[in-house]
């Protein structure tokens, strides 16, 4: 419907000012462990697969989403 990023579990449409994050399950495989932690503050891995995340792309969204005035909502697939 967006017609933005076709792959990848951070999507930034362009004309919203919002981030959608997906996760799932099957994540798990590829070495992406996202899920509420016992304080109920939900730890999400961000994209990168090696190494330290960089602030860039998704990840660089989700951290600017307040400055920016982007909401952010998670969809778990």
């Amino acid at each position: 419907m967006y017609r933005e990023q076709a792959q990848g579990g951070i999507s930034t449409p362009s004309g919203l000012d919002a981030i959608f994050i997906f996760t799932g399950d099957g994540g798990e495989k590829h070495g992406y462990a996202d899920d509420f932690g016992d304080d109920g503050i939900f730890y999400y891995t961000g994209e990168g697969q090696e190494g330290d995340m960089e602030m860039v792309r998704g990840n660089k969204a989700i951290l600017n989403n307040m400055k920016d005035g982007r909401t952010t909502h998670t969809f778990k697939c």
